[in-house]
């Protein structure tokens, strides 16, 4: 779920977030903007392996990295990018939260529109479709919404 709440940040900020070049820088980045993680918010955290001290960061606000968010948008965020896996939300969880239960809500999938791929290929097996069932010497001819007459 942390990396979803990466993907979801990612999103807003059109830009990576949190860009390390190593594994250490990545733990710095985080830390300066989520602040250094205490024992305190993640009892045995010392006791990882490869647990290395780092200087301690205060972080920055959520508001602040992420100004345009709504307070539920900021609720989900901070959910998914806690340190403490036991304490961060499951994918469940994340989905009850008011953020979820905004409106607008989900437009249908019916509605959504078709990659250009995926609607020219739908024109092209409609035409097809209705070119099978024209008869030959058939023109279309606008009828004002009437019916054609069949001729025998």
């Amino acid at each position: 779920m942390w990396a979803v709440g990466c993907i979801l940040t990612e999103l807003l900020l059109r830009v990576p977030f949190l860009p390390g070049d190593s594994d250490l820088d990545q733990l710095s980045k985080i830390f300066e903007t989520l602040g250094t993680p205490t024992e305190a918010m993640w009892p045995g955290m010392t006791q990882l392996p490869d647990y290395i001290v780092f200087k301690d960061f205060p972080g920055i606000p959520l508001s602040q990295c992420f100004s345009a968010a709504t307070d539920d948008l900021l609720e989900l965020i901070s959910g998914l990018l806690r340190y403490n896996p036991v304490m961060r939300l499951t994918a469940s969880q994340a989905l009850q939260l008011p953020f979820f239960a905004n409106f607008p809500p989900p437009t249908p999938s019916k509605k959504l529109p078709l990659p250009a791929s995926c609607a020219s290929q739908l024109a092209k097996d409609l035409q097809r479709k209705k070119a099978g069932t024209k008869r030959k010497g058939d023109k279309d001819v606008d009828m004002g919404g009437l019916a054609k007459r069949l001729v025998f």
